[in-house]
């Protein structure tokens, strides 16, 4: 069975900010305040966030427990952690492009309604085109949506 070259990064950022490993983070960082704009960005986050940080050249990923004035609570694919602010270099939080969507999927639902009522329809056949364009334009919409839930951006919160 081959190893992935991300358990031991993991494993490494686990024993460099879990509590039991404290003594290998250096007295000057444990020491500092938290810069005021990373207890600023934090602020806004609630519990469950997904966010990934740059801690001593390791990146950690995972779901915020709590944000406290001196650390915060991750919990990792390894189990939950305490990171202290003053160590966190870069702060990037999880985003989806759900609104995005919706409106992109609007506009084109729009469009195919417009398309199929008033450029198609003739005499009597005017209540199936309207149907088929309101379901069109449905159609549309919820696919908007779906791919913008889908995508995934991870946008820089700190520095």
């Amino acid at each position: 069975m081959q190893r992935s070259a991300a358990v031991p990064t993991v494993f490494l950022a686990v024993a460099l900010v879990s509590g039991s490993a404290t003594a290998q983070i250096p007295d000057s960082t444990r020491a500092a305040t938290p810069p005021p704009r990373l207890s600023a960005a934090l602020t806004d986050l609630g519990p469950g966030t997904r966010l990934r940080l740059h801690v001593s050249s390791v990146r950690i990923g995972g779901r915020l427990l709590h944000a406290g004035t001196d650390s915060l609570g991750l919990a990792t694919d390894a189990g939950p952690i305490r990171v202290p602010l003053a160590a966190i270099d870069t702060v990037w939080r999880r985003k989806r492009a759900t609104v995005a969507g919706l409106i992109i999927g609007a506009l084109a639902g729009a469009g195919s309604y417009v398309f199929w009522t008033a450029a198609i329809s003739e005499g009597e056949q005017r209540e199936v085109d309207n149907l088929i364009g309101g379901l069109s334009a449905g159609g549309f919409l919820l696919a908007g949506v779906t791919i913008g839930t889908l995508v995934v951006r991870w946008p820089r919160i700190y520095p």
